[in-house]
């Protein structure tokens, strides 16, 4: 039997994972970026979440990172890459 692993397998295709819009592969620990209110990717659907939060939180799943997504008081969305 082979010995089941957790985590990002070390050749895997998705640490290759490139977004066209955002800088997920790039980032460091504690970076973080800000997606301008009047961008469409920042506008909440009903459920309160944006594209770019959805892209990062899988984004995240993908690489293996966590990212914290927020809204801030001017209605940009921030997210930072946290572990």
């Amino acid at each position: 039997m082979f010995k089941v692993k957790h985590g990002v397998a070390p050749d895997s295709i998705s640490r290759r994972y490139k977004s066209a819009k955002y800088p997920f592969t790039e980032m460091k620990k504690a970076q973080w970026f800000e997606v301008p209110a009047g961008q469409p990717e920042a506008k909440a659907d009903r459920w309160g979440q944006c594209p770019a939060q959805r892209s990062a939180h899988s984004a995240g799943r993908r690489l293996g990172f966590k990212f914290q997504t927020y809204r801030t008081q001017s209605d940009s969305v921030v997210i930072k890459r946290v572990a």
